[in-house]
């Protein structure tokens, strides 16, 4: 799985305007699945976030991550956020792919010197379809037309599932 990853944002690299040797070169790792939780005060119930990022093996500079926690609004919703690298068609969206299939579209909200930051409310369907999968992929187009994706695993996200709540 992580063979075909580094392929995968190797090419992606390349659709960003890489040029060929560092995409050839890039290699791609996945942290697997992280769970951090805080309170916000002593006897608050703990704040959980699952997160997993692809990371350039070379220089530890983040390709793309995805964050799932508390929507940070007050209520108690989850959402799914994603940061994405430089060079995407915003008006085309950012799709959320569970084991191939579309499962969610992301709005990107904003952008900053780390790339572009992505969001979906997630819902009781799409935290299943995570569950249960094998592998998600952010999909975007690049403003040159063609299309990249920013695969991850789905191995250990179903045990942080029901930390999250």
């Amino acid at each position: 799985m992580i063979r075909s990853a580094a392929a995968a944002c190797a090419a992606s690299l390349l659709a960003l305007g890489a040029s060929a040797q560092e995409a050839a070169e890039a290699q791609i790792v996945a942290t697997g699945w992280t769970l951090s939780c805080r309170a916000d005060a002593a006897d608050a119930a703990p704040l959980c976030e699952a997160a997993q990022t692809l990371a350039l093996r070379e220089t530890g500079r983040t390709f793309a991550s995805v964050v799932i926690g508390p929507a940070g609004d007050g209520s108690t919703a989850l959402v799914l956020r994603a940061q994405l690298p430089h060079g995407l068609d915003i008006p085309a969206g950012v799709g959320l792919l569970v084991d191939g299939r579309e499962a969610a579209r992301l709005e990107v909200r904003t952008s900053g010197p780390a790339g572009l930051f992505a969001r979906t409310a997630l819902t009781a369907e799409l935290r299943a379809a995570l569950a249960a999968g094998e592998a998600l992929s952010l999909s975007f187009a690049t403003l040159d037309g063609g299309r990249a994706q920013a695969p991850m695993p789905l191995a250990g996200f179903a045990a942080l599932a029901a930390k999250l709540d």
